[in-house]
């Protein structure tokens, strides 16, 4: 009856230890059940998680209408609060050329496999 209280126990522990660390306590105490002390140096030794966003923060940045001051989409072209013409954002125009260079790099390179393949085949 002891060797049950006692891996009980270990199971509490590591669920304890787990979920400090933002892990899932649920799942870390049948882990902690199932392997005993085993379990509870695992939780000991997990790295925590990154912090979770605030309930209200919103996930995708923005950036504010030089005109208006509003927050809105990074993506926008047009403020959805005064109307007006947006300039363009450097931060998406400098993704965009980047994805378009990558993208026209792995089509060369897919290019000219397909040579190879077709010369060695005869075609």
């Amino acid at each position: 009856m002891a060797i049950i209280i006692s891996w009980i126990l270990f199971g509490v522990a590591a669920a304890i230890a787990a979920s400090n660390k933002g892990r899932d306590g649920f799942r870390w105490f049948f882990l902690g059940v199932l392997f005993g002390p085993f379990g509870l140096l695992f939780a000991l030794l997990l790295k925590p998680l990154a912090e979770p966003a605030p309930a209200g923060a919103r996930t995708n940045a923005g950036r504010k209408c030089p005109f208006c001051a509003e927050t809105i989409k990074a993506e926008a072209k047009l403020c959805r609060f005064c109307g007006r013409d947006l300039p363009p954002n450097p931060a998406i125009a400098t993704a965009a050329a980047s994805d378009a260079a990558e993208s026209a790099a792995i089509k060369t390179k897919v290019n000219k496999w397909e040579r190879r393949w077709r010369r060695m085949l005869g075609h």
